[in-house]
């Protein structure tokens, strides 16, 4: 058995981060709008998950890598200086060529991290982010007769996807041992409609890369004539631990009704619909969009407008942009959401970062029972959450013998908890040693004195801060 260990990744020119101040607590929640001209074609699904306030915060940096387990890579303008090294676990090669006509990974790609601001279509959820391409089948998740990958299932070559993209060495089923220099940052699975249960090989796989620190993201699953059933249990992943799994939604934060649906899902993400042409109709279809910007004679289909807009190459190899929908086009903006995340903060377990997602999403119109959608992704919120810092001011009051104390929060994930402390003989008044905004004490006029306060969030990160002030004599 020959060994190939990769070479280093290489960051090939991606765009340099955007780094605004970090968003304190209450401040305005402002949008920033790339100039790419078909960001209002997106504009439906961006604004659905407040992907413009994230961008206000960060737009990721090549410092952080989404996996792309799919059909390969094109070099479609949009995505050409965002490729890694990666490997083709079908053919069991590096080139990561899509060799197919049907570029699914291509428009997956696209929405995890499309460049922005560079002219041409779209921008992806992450696009500072750069991508490593990982086929590990044809779109559809066909594997043609005589590839390598054929002589084992779909989900074991997933499985060795899973394990390359998380940094560990794997045999790529034909007779090579293969390595990243690096792992991936998140990894993205817009494949798998197909039925529980779990094989071992595929969840071991998910566990490795989970305890490897790296967030396995799926697409929950469409129903269609080969999975007739919507109930998630009854899915590949809706059998899998340790995924976040992501159901289509629509404006309303319902399911769209081709989604696989029910308890299990974690998340729920814009998905679009293939014939609809104006927001909240609900036709129940995934598949094929319009196109934009191209034409091609195989297609037949292709009249929706309300899909997820992103990166496309014709069966004759044109580059441009389409609608498509599925739960296929929601994971991406999940998945690109976590390497905004992970450009704020890379020390993000793969727990705390679910934690974050189900905490902070939302319902756009209040669900009121009995059986209610997942949350829809806040991006925003969820960026915000990623980092958590406080800063603490301590003054003593007028008239002297007593201080107020203020916190103030910059991002971290709510319920808080405090604890106050103040240096002998001043101390906090007792109603007040527990707060987390602010707290009130009394000093010994005349002297300098120190307040503390420890303020924790709901992931368990604790920050620290100290005043020192002086007490105002007693007028």
């Amino acid at each position: 058995m020959s060994t190939v260990l990769l070479g280093a990744l290489v960051a090939c020119g991606a765009p340099e981060e955007v780094s605004p101040t970090p968003e304190p607590m209450g401040r305005a929640q402002q949008a920033l709008e790339p100039s790419d001209p078909l960001f209002n074609s997106q504009r439906w699904h961006y604004e659905l998950i407040r992907a413009p306030q994230a961008w206000n915060l960060t737009q990721g940096f090549r410092t952080t890598s989404i996996a792309v387990l799919d059909s390969g890579q094109t070099q479609h303008p949009d995505l050409i200086n965002k490729w890694l090294e990666g490997y083709d676990f079908v053919e069991g090669r590096f080139n990561t060529t899509d060799v197919g006509t049907y570029h699914h990974g291509t428009h997956v790609a696209g929405t995890l991290a499309a460049s922005a601001n560079n002219g041409l279509g779209g921008v992806g959820v992450c696009p500072g982010c750069l991508l490593v391409p990982v086929r590990i089948a044809q779109a559809g998740g066909s594997i043609s007769a005589g590839a390598p990958g054929a002589n084992d299932p779909l989900t074991t070559v997933m499985a060795r996807g899973i394990y390359y993209a998380a940094g560990y060495a794997v045999n790529d089923g034909a007779g090579n041992v293969v390595q990243a220099s690096a792992r991936a940052s998140v990894i993205n699975i817009s494949l798998g409609n197909l039925p529980a249960p779990c094989p071992a090989d595929l969840q071991a796989a998910v566990n490795a890369a989970v305890a490897a620190g790296v967030p396995v993201v799926v697409a929950a699953g469409n129903r269609d004539s080969a999975m007739p059933t919507s109930n998630f249990a009854n899915y590949l992943w809706g059998a899998c631990q340790n995924v976040i799994s992501v159901a289509a939604v629509n404006e309303k934060s319902d399911y769209e009704s081709y989604s696989a649906q029910g308890p299990g899902v974690t998340i729920g993400a814009p998905g679009g619909d293939e014939y609809r042409t104006s927001p909240y109709a609900k036709t129940g279809e995934a598949g094929f969009g319009a196109l934009i910007g191209c034409t091609d004679p195989e297609e037949t289909r292709g009249i929706g407008t309300h899909g997820v807009v992103s990166s496309w190459t014709t069966s004759q190899g044109v580059h441009c942009y389409r609608h498509w929908a599925g739960t296929s086009m929601a994971a991406p903006h999940v998945a690109g959401t976590i390497g905004l995340m992970r450009t704020r903060n890379p020390s993000l377990t793969p727990a705390q970062i679910k934690t974050v997602l189900t905490s902070t999403g939302r319902w756009v119109i209040p669900c009121t029972g009995p059986v209610c959608p997942p949350k829809t992704l806040d991006a925003h919120a969820a960026v915000s959450a990623s980092l958590f810092d406080i800063t603490l001011s301590c003054r003593s009051v007028q008239g002297g013998g007593g201080f107020n104390c203020e916190v103030r929060k910059t991002g971290g994930l709510a319920p808080f908890t405090g604890a106050w402390t103040a240096v002998e003989p001043s101390r906090i008044l007792p109603m007040d040693l527990t707060r987390t905004d602010t707290a009130r004490g009394v000093c010994t006029p005349g002297t300098d004195t120190t307040a503390s306060v420890t303020i924790t969030d709901a992931l368990g990160r604790a920050q620290t801060r100290s005043s020192t002030f002086r007490c105002f004599p007693i007028q």
